[in-house]
C-alpha cells in the first residue's frame, strides 16, 4: 500500500487564496528587479555623451561599449538558463543582481573603453541571468485566474526603472558628472537585494523534488496560506495536477514545444524590435517633419507612458481571454496605427499624438505581456529557460531594428513608406501569438485524452 494516503496541490492552494500578500510581495521583489534592469539599460545612454567628451573617444569606440553591454545581457540570458533548474531561480536570482550590482559599481574604477567593456560585459551577465528566474517565480506563486495581470504589472518594472534612470540622469549630470550616476544604479541592486534575501522564497515546484527540502516547502506553504498547519508524513505535495517530470534547459526545444519556442522567440523579437525602434526614432522623426524639440520629447514620453497605462487594461483581459487572442489582436490593431504614423504626419499635431498614443498603447501592451506567454506555454520548471532565451532573441530584435531604420532615414526613404515597412513585423508577431496558442490548444486536447508519462511530456500543464 502506498505510503502516501492524501495528495496536496500547491497550484490549487494558491489559486484558492486568491491574490495575497504574499503574491503580491513575489511580483513586487521581482519587478524591482526589472526595474533594477530598466534603470542601468538607460544611464548608460544618457551618461554616453559625458564620457565620449571626457575620454576624447568617438562614436565608433562608444558603439563597442553600448555592444558589450547587449552581448552580455545576451550571455546571461542564454548561458545561464540552465541554473534555475540545477541550484533554484531564486538563488540564480540573488547571484545576478549581486553580480551586476558590485560590476555596476565597479564600472566607476573604468580607464579605458577596453575596461568599460569588461565591466559593461559582466554587469549584463548579470541582468540577464536575473530575468528568467524573476519571471519563472512571479508566475509560479500567482493565481490563475489573475496570472495575466499579475505578469504584465511586474514586467512594467522595467520600463519604471527606465524612466527613473533618465529622469535622475537628466538632473544630475551636469551638475556631478556620469560617475555618481552609476554608483547609485549599484546602489539600486544591492538594496535590493537585502531584500530578496529577506522575503523572496524559493521555487516551490524545484524544492519539491528534492525530498531532502520538505521543511521548507512546510515554511513557503504557511506564508501561502497562513493558517496551515505542518504537513503530515502521509501528505505527498506536487505543484500540478500533472505528474512531476524532471527537465532539463533543452526540454524548450523537444517534445512538441520546438515550433512553440520558435513561434515565442518571434513574439519577443518583434515586440522589442518595434519598442525600441519607436522609442529610439519618433522624436528624430518628428524633428525631420519640423516639430521643435519640446514636442518631439513630448512625443517620446506619450508612446512609453500609453505602453504603461496599458497594462491596467490589457492584464485583466488576458486574465479572461487568455494572452493569446488578446495578443494577436494587439498586434493586428498596433500594424495599422504604426503604419498610419507616416500618413498622419502632416495632419493636426492633436491628431498626431493621438496616433502615438494608440501606437504606444498596443506596442507597449505587447512587449509587457510577451512576459506572461512562457509562464503560460511551458511547465513551471521550463519556464524561467523558456523566459530566458526568448528574451535573448527578442534583445537582438532590440539592437537590430533601430540600425534599419537608421539606414532607411539615412538613404532617403520616404516616412509613409518606412512607416508601412515598420509596420509589417506587427503582423509577423501576431502569426506568432496565434500559432502559440494554437499549439497550446492542441497540446491541451491531447493531454485531455492521454495519460500524461514520463515519455509523454505535455506542452504546458497551464490553464
Amino acid at each position: 500500500m502506498n505510503r502516501f494516503q492524501e495528495k496536496l496541490i500547491v497550484q490549487d492552494v494558491i489559486d484558492a487564496r486568491g491574490v495575497t500578500s504574499f503574491s503580491i510581495t513575489v511580483a513586487v521583489l521581482c519587478a524591482v528587479v526589472l526595474f533594477a534592469d530598466g534603470f542601468n539599460t538607460q544611464i548608460i545612454g544618457f551618461i554616453a555623451p559625458a564620457i565620449t567628451k571626457e575620454w576624447a573617444i568617438n562614436k565608433a569606440a562608444l558603439g563597442m561599449v553600448f555592444s558589450s553591454g547587449f552581448a552580455g545581457l545576451l550571455a546571461g540570458l542564454i548561458l545561464l538558463s540552465p541554473l534555475p533548474n540545477r541550484i533554484g531561480p531564486t538563488k540564480v536570482v540573488l547571484l545576478c543582481t549581486a553580480m551586476f550590482s558590485i560590476c555596476t559599481m565597479l564600472t566607476l574604477l573604468a580607464d579605458s573603453v577596453a575596461s568599460l567593456m569588461v565591466y559593461r560585459f559582466i554587469t549584463g551577465v548579470g541582468l540577464g541571468g536575473a530575468i528568467p528566474g524573476a519571471i519563472a517565480l512571479t508566475g509560479e506563486y500567482a493565481p490563475r485566474k489573475y496570472r495575466g495581470t499579475i505578469m504584465v504589472l511586474m514586467n512594467t518594472g522595467f520600463a519604471f526603472g527606465a524612466v527613473a534612470g533618465g529622469s535622475l540622469a537628466s538632473l544630475m549630470l551636469v551638475r556631478y558628472g556620469w560617475r555618481p550616476i552609476l554608483f547609485i544604479g549599484g546602489v539600486i541592486p544591492a538594496l535590493a537585494l537585502l531584500l530578496l534575501m529577506r522575503y523572496l522564497p524559493e521555487s516551490i515546484s524545484f524544492l519539491l523534488a528534492r525530498p531532502d527540502k520538505r521543511k521548507k516547502v512546510e515554511a513557503i506553504l504557511r506564508r501561502i496560506d497562513p493558517a496551515r498547519t505542518s504537513l503530515a508524513d502521509n501528505v505527498a505535495v506536487t505543484y500540478g495536477k500533472a505528474t512531476p517530470v524532471k527537465y532539463t534547459s533543452t526540454d524548450i526545444f523537444r517534445d512538441k514545444r520546438l515550433w512553440g519556442t520558435v513561434a515565442m522567440w518571434g513574439v519577443f523579437f518583434v515586440t522589442l524590435l518595434e519598442t525600441f525602434c519607436l522609442q529610439s526614432w519618433l522624436p528624430t522623426v518628428l524633428i525631420d517633419q519640423g516639430f521643435g524639440v519640446s514636442a518631439a520629447t513630448a512625443t517620446g514620453t506619450l508612446f512609453s507612458a500609453s505602453g504603461i497605462a496599458a497594462v491596467l487594461i490589457v492584464g485583466p483581459f488576458i486574465d479572461r481571454f487568455g494572452p493569446y487572442r488578446v495578443m494577436g489582436l494587439l498586434f493586428v490593431i498596433g500594424t495599422l496605427f504604426i503604419a498610419a504614423l507616416g500618413p498622419v504626419m502632416q495632419q493636426p499635431v492633436g491628431l498626431i499624438f493621438a496616433v502615438i498614443m494608440l501606437a504606444g498603447f498596443c506596442v507597449g501592451s505587447t512587449q509587457k505581456a510577451a512576459a506572461s506567454l512562457p509562464v503560460y506555454f511551458y511547465p513551471t520548471d521550463l519556464c524561467a529557460a523558456g523566459a530566458g532565451w526568448s528574451y535573448g532573441v527578442g534583445r537582438l530584435g532590440a539592437i537590430v531594428g533601430p540600425y534599419l531604420i537608421g539606414l532607411g532615414l539615412h538613404s532617403g526613404l520616404p516616412i509613409t513608406t518606412l512607416f508601412y515597412i515598420g509596420a509589417l513585423p506587427m503582423l509577423f508577431g501576431a502569426f506568432c501569438v496565434f500559432s502559440l496558442g494554437r499549439l497550446s490548444r492542441k497540446s491541451g486536447q491531447r493531454n485531455s485524452t492521454v495519460a500524461t508519462t514520463g515519455s509523454a511530456v505535455p506542452i504546458s500543464h497551464r490553464s
